[in-house]
């Protein structure tokens, strides 16, 4: 079954859960690193689905991307209340700001045409420079170092949305970032299988 059939047959709503410190993190799938697992390790639809959030991060448009950007949406698009007025979105800036456009472009475009009463945070950052990449065990420094957000979410809930979380560091600083007396919901694509570099 190649990667679009495996996606078109998962319930869209199909939503995994994993807790954190900080609070209960949703996601679509398991994801695993390509230096933990050789794909003889794991299965075919677990490689795809890995695969195609590698082409996601690097703005490819294709199949599997656009599925992974529908399932994402469709997910937020059924929280309660969502488009009310009271929410705002926060997609985690990548390492770069070239790298947050060519990541969540399509997405944040996706969803603006749909909510428009949400408030996108996306719209107040300003890169101040860029960071390593926070991957391959490397886990030294903020998430939030190359960049400000200029005023806080308006709303009293915030949602926020990445691609992979690990050890949930980057949710945890966007929380604090943005600040307390918030509701805050999290959503991811995938969940690295581990949380310390051990399996």
């Amino acid at each position: 079954m190649d990667l679009l059939k495996f996606l078109n047959a998962r319930n869209s709503f199909s939503i995994k859960t994993a807790r954190y410190p900080f609070g209960t993190v949703e996601y679509l799938e398991d994801y695993y690193p390509c230096s933990r697992y050789s794909k003889a390790q794991i299965s075919r639809q677990s490689c795809e689905f890995r695969e195609s959030i590698w082409r996601f991060k690097d703005g490819i448009v294709n199949a599997a991307t656009d599925n992974l950007v529908k399932r994402i949406t469709d997910r937020i698009l059924s929280i309660d209340g969502i488009n009310n007025g009271t929410w705002s979105i926060f997609l985690v800036p990548a390492s770069s700001r070239e790298k947050t456009l060519h990541r969540y472009d399509r997405l944040i475009n996706r969803l603006k045409s749909q909510l428009s009463n949400v408030e996108f945070l996306n719209d107040r950052v300003c890169f101040i420079g860029s960071r390593a990449p926070k991957h391959n065990g490397c886990r030294n420094g903020s998430s939030t170092s190359h960049f400000l957000l200029d005023s806080a979410a308006a709303g009293s809930n915030v949602l926020i949305v990445d691609d992979i979380v690990t050890t949930g560091q980057s949710m945890q600083e966007m929380t604090e970032l943005i600040g307390a007396g918030k509701h805050y919901k999290f959503l991811a694509m995938g969940r690295t299988v581990y949380k310390t570099g051990r399996f």
